[in-house]
């Protein structure tokens, strides 16, 4: 075989994830076909893929002495110490990545994970803004500065115009009281300033997101559970333990007023709560706020002590309920939907399920830049929340929410929205 046969061979053997064999195929080939050089880039390469960090890391410092992209060796050299733990080694390997290209958005990218990794969250932002800067079509890092404005607040407000522009939110909304959330008209005079002030900053600020959170230092964890789920139809632990309140709102106006209550509000473990548009297929009620709690018992004492600042605003209808984990379970399981509040519930876990859960856990992927961070929430609001509402007003303009005029007559992209609600808007119209 020729070498550029060998190569196609071992290319569609790394496409089929086939590793071992193509580890094989590289190892057996005659030198005289392959090069030796380009023998260790593969080997660095397939061991990369195949997650087996150490051997990558000892081929990629192999090919390293004769490599013209070290930038690129660098980076990979640290993530794959990123994966080991060792985080602190693989800082100073993004750092060589940027020394030797510091037009090499990937690295600081990844820098700014490992900062955020080790809790560093200031010099996670200002990684994140290198990268950024350097690449205006790096999303994820756009949409992580916002995401960590939400958790801390750095001294230099100037060095980027996302961090600017969320500093003058903050001014604009840190008074907010009981008074003025309940006034209709405050609230559209707050919407005309903020829109004066993104609009001065002429950025493509957006994020395509839809739930807006208040978040404590408990990790629901949620994208993992629906893993364990989606793929075993098995519930997790975690969740027997869930509870939430739902308070179904009627109007895009109740749902603005119930987040900027829920940042005020004060609970004892300041609970997690969080406020959405409704955009899965056939579940009911387009706007929600959700309490979430460890208990039954905290779920009824949490509604108790709440009714008071509910009624302080002027919701149009809300309807309060209580549920046990999410709804996507109910189908599966309906006897863990029902509610026994007087003992002990139909439904408990399934012991034999944890190995399949721990087959999960081995599945996720450490360099994840959505990484819980165990830090509250600010009390404040900020670019983030107010760019999520933004997207509610889109959603309320598709769905013809007629209250949207007396908060909101800006102007809005609907196209982000358009695909998840094009199949369902007689239904969203009708609830």
């Amino acid at each position: 075989m020729q070498e550029k046969d060998i190569l196609n061979l071992i290319k569609k053997t790394i496409i089929n994830k086939e590793f071992d064999k193509a580890i094989s195929l590289v190892n057996n080939s005659n030198t005289t076909k392959i090069e030796r050089n380009l023998k260790l880039r593969l080997l660095a390469s397939i061991y990369f893929k195949k997650k087996d960090w150490e051997s990558a890391i000892k081929y990629y410092e192999k090919v390293l002495p004769n490599s013209n992209d070290k930038f690129g060796i660098y980076n990979n050299i640290g993530i794959s110490y990123f994966n080991l733990g060792e985080l602190k080694k693989s800082i100073d390997f993004y750092l060589k990545s940027i020394e030797n290209n510091q037009n090499f958005d990937v690295a600081h990218e990844n820098l700014a994970i490992t900062y955020k990794k080790l809790d560093d969250y200031e010099s996670a932002i200002k990684s994140f803004v290198m990268a950024f800067e350097i690449n205006k079509n790096n999303k994820n890092a756009r949409n992580q500065i916002l995401y960590l404005l939400n958790y801390v607040k750095i001294k230099n407000k100037t060095i980027n115009p996302i961090i600017e522009c969320d500093f003058k939110i903050n001014e604009l909304l840190k008074n907010l009281n009981f008074e003025s959330i309940k006034s209709e008209k405050f609230l559209k005079n707050l919407f005309f300033k903020i829109d004066e002030i993104i609009d001065t900053y002429k950025s493509d600020f957006f994020l395509d997101e839809t739930q807006i959170y208040r978040r404590n230092k408990e990790n629901l964890n949620c994208s993992r559970h629906f893993k364990v789920f989606n793929r075993f139809k098995i519930i997790p632990k975690y969740c027997f333990n869930c509870y939430k309140i739902q308070i179904d709102l009627k109007n895009i106006v109740d749902l603005v007023k119930l987040n900027f209550l829920f940042n005020i509000l004060k609970l004892e473990k300041n609970n997690i709560r969080k406020c959405i548009v409704e955009i899965r297929p056939n579940v009911p009620v387009n706007y929600k706020g959700y309490i979430y709690c460890e208990s039954l018992d905290e779920s009824q004492e949490i509604l108790k002590n709440i009714s008071n600042d509910l009624k302080k605003i002027n919701f149009d209808k809300i309807k309060i309920i209580t549920k046990h984990g999410c709804s996507e379970f109910y189908e599966v399981y309906p006897k863990f939907k029902d509610i026994n509040y007087n003992g002990k519930q139909q439904m408990s876990y399934d012991v034999s399920w944890q190995k399949k859960e721990e087959i999960i856990d081995k599945e996720i992927n450490n360099l994840n830049s959505n990484e819980f961070l165990k830090k509250n929430t600010l009390k404040s609001i900020n670019l983030h929340d107010v760019l999520i509402m933004k997207n509610w007003f889109a959603y309320a303009k598709i769905i013809e929410d007629k209250s949207l005029d007396k908060i909101y007559n800006g102007k809005l992209n609907l196209e982000n929205l358009n695909p998840y609600l094009k199949d369902q808007l007689n239904f969203r119209k009708s609830n």
